[in-house]
């Protein structure tokens, strides 16, 4: 609540005329509200459901210090993204076909993730930017270069992760623009 509320206090000003520096704590200060939210609800229904006897899987493992992207949504919701794998993705035909045709699946994937969290066109872009950086870094580091220069890769994926909460975050892709810009 105390991060969500610098993050209230920010979003609520004028966003053309944001300083740098609230810009940059606006966005971290998202970047952490959402976790918190996401992990929070998240650890109450795990208690809440064990004291009923029910034992439910975790659903955050530490997604913030994923070494990849790829790594950060096996670590985030991971109940959302493992029925996204379930059945859009591998119904689709997964990884087990051409470059091609596997680059449009994640494209797919991510985009319909993106209007599955709102009917707006800046959720979609959200998801279109994961999948995007996705297909890069699986072409700029394979899957054998996950462990080297670890520190230097959580960066550069949180990063990319805060660069996506932008347009995720902001009330349409005009505004994201009018974020990055700042």
């Amino acid at each position: 609540n105390t991060v969500g509320a610098v993050w209230s206090q920010i979003s609520a000003m004028d966003i053309r005329e944001l300083p740098v520096l609230t810009a940059w704590i606006g966005l971290f200060a998202f970047t952490f509200q959402i976790y918190f939210d996401f992990s929070g609800y998240s650890d109450i229904a795990v208690g809440a459901a064990a004291l009923l006897g029910v034992r439910l899987s975790r659903n955050f493992d530490h997604p913030y210090q994923a070494v990849s992207l790829r790594d950060f949504w096996h670590r985030w919701h991971i109940s959302l993204t493992r029925w996204f794998t379930d059945y859009l993705y591998i119904p689709l035909g997964g990884s087990r076909c051409g470059a091609v045709r596997c680059a449009l699946n994640t494209l797919t994937v991510f985009l319909l993730s993106g209007l599955w969290h709102g009917a707006s066109l800046h959720f979609v872009v959200w998801g279109g930017v994961h999948g995007l950086l996705l297909l890069a870094e699986k072409r700029l580091f394979p899957a054998d270069s996950q462990g080297r220069a670890a520190p230097a890769r959580r960066l550069l994926t949180l990063a990319a992760v805060c660069f996506a909460w932008v347009f995720f975050r902001a009330a349409s892709v005009s505004d994201a623009l009018t974020l990055f810009s700042r």
